[in-house]
């Protein structure tokens, strides 16, 4: 699993680079060989004192988007500094090896503030990131992906609205001491041929312990798939390093009690931790809204296949909410390349009062530090995408809820489920508790129910069986 690179002191091999280096692997290694030097932030207090609903009042103007009516396949508009985004990165575009640094242009947004655009300019050149628009299907130019703040990133196929989201890195992401927020200073957006299917995009990272070179490649469709190649080097050792964070927000469902003043039988962009390990079994872990701060690790022999935070229901009656339009956020899927160095999949839960909070996150954690000056490349391809991936084929858990007697009914549909005879059986310390009789249901489920003598406040795992065929492993925590 380790490598030695020749331009590097030292690195760790985590998986292919295709296609040549990150563009700015040598940026990333010449400052990392310097001191950290935060980010500038914007001089302009107006901006800095924005809240959400006065940062939505200065809206990109989309027809002045780059390369707006020039037939390219994508388009990009951009953020305006203010609010919580205060670190303007230098954005800029590489035209066939020429580049040139986007400036700042007023004009380029509307302005419903007092004291019109004029009054809210950032005080150096810059945006606080930028969004790409794609033509889905042959229609209208549509948002498809989205950098802002830190090193966060978000992308949607043609039939979604944003949801979970994903960063770059995490560093300490649920501890121990504070989390840091590595963030991409600098972009470069490659300006892309009439016939390109994918966007490029490559990205200087920086952060007090370590830099970065990413590139990435968007390829929007039904589900779009964001292609990730990556290149760290450490600046000092470096602890608990998180490859592949996603982040995203889950209040309630059915198993909780309503909140007051609550109609929705669901909100969440994501309901539960997907890991397909490196036997290719599946397990599911349900999320929940904590009152007190959790994390959980999850060992997966290996790299796992794939992991994600997945939205299973996609029905808009399982919401009830015709503005959130929760049955349409996507499921964000990780797919490792390669080896990754030695790590479990880290679960996140925070305490959420509501669903203005994203409370979920998840990711690769690496199980050793990076030493000064280690270098790490790995890859991997993100997909957002309706449901569970493609590969799960397998019985899985739809739905799970509370009995009203301090059990839990679990509903599974596809594969096995809805076969005669079916079980599920509850296993708790690596031995089975007890095994459940599955009730088959119409349409191909089944359902069975964990009483409360089974829930015991330890972590259980079950799974439904059916002669020598099993459903995934759904884990359910205390």
């Amino acid at each position: 699993m380790l490598a030695v690179f020749a331009a590097a002191s030292c690195a760790r091999a985590g998986g292919p680079v295709a296609g040549g280096a990150p563009l700015h692997l040598a940026d990333a290694r010449a400052i990392a060989a310097r001191p950290y030097t935060p980010p500038a932030k914007v001089a302009n207090p107006r901006l800095r004192a924005l809240d959400y609903d006065d940062y939505r009042k200065l809206p990109f103007r989309v027809w002045r988007a780059l390369w707006r009516d020039s037939g390219l396949p994508f388009e990009i508009g951009f953020y305006h500094p203010g609010y919580l985004f205060n670190h303007p990165p230098t954005v800029a575009v590489d035209d066939s090896g020429f580049q040139w640094t986007v400036p700042y242009a007023p004009d380029r947004f509307e302005c419903y503030l007092d004291g019109g655009i004029e009054a809210y300019r950032p005080g150096l050149d810059g945006y606080a990131g930028f969004f790409a628009l794609h033509p889905f299907d042959g229609g209208p130019a549509r948002e498809c992906l989205s950098f802002l703040g830190a090193s966060y990133f978000r992308a949607i196929g043609s039939g979604h609205v944003y949801g979970t989201s994903a960063r770059g890195l995490a560093i300490a992401m649920g501890g121990p001491g504070a989390e840091v927020f590595p963030a991409f200073t600098r972009f470069t957006i490659h300006r892309p041929d009439p016939g390109d299917a994918a966007l490029v995009v490559d990205a200087l990272l920086d952060s007090p312990g370590l830099a970065g070179a990413y590139r990435f490649e968007i390829e929007p469709g039904a589900s779009t798939t964001v292609r990730v190649d990556a290149r760290l080097v450490a600046r000092a050792e470096t602890r608990d390093v998180v490859l592949a964070p996603l982040t995203s927000m889950f209040f309630h469902d059915l198993r909780d009690e309503m909140p007051g003043g609550e109609h929705r039988p669901r909100v969440h962009d994501a309901e539960g931790l997907l890991i397909e390990s490196g036997t290719g079994e599946f397990l599911y872990r349900p999320l929940a809204n904590r009152t007190a701060d959790r994390v959980s690790l999850f060992s997966t022999a290996g790299t796992p296949l794939g992991f994600g935070l997945a939205q299973r229901h996609t029905a808009a009656s399982d919401y009830e909410d015709a503005e959130a339009l929760y049955d349409r956020r996507p499921t964000a899927w990780v797919e490792p390349e390669g080896e990754w160095p030695a790590g479990s999949v880290l679960l996140l839960e925070l305490h959420a009062p509501h669903e203005g909070v994203d409370n979920i996150g998840a990711g690769w954690r690496l199980a050793e530090p990076l030493r000064e000056g280690e270098e790490m490349a790995f890859a991997y391809t993100l997909r957002f995408l309706t449901g569970d991936p493609p590969g799960h084929t397998g019985a899985r858990l739809k739905r799970l809820e509370s009995d009203g007697e301090g059990g839990l009914r679990l509903h599974f549909e596809g594969g096995i489920a809805g076969r005669p005879g079916a079980e599920l059986l509850v296993e708790q310390g690596g031995g089975v508790r007890g095994a459940v009789p599955a009730a088959a249901g119409a349409g191909g489920s089944s359902t069975a129910t964990i009483p409360a003598a089974l829930r015991t406040g330890a972590e259980l795992r079950c799974y439904l069986r059916s002669g020598g065929d099993y459903s995934e492993t759904v884990i359910i925590a205390p």
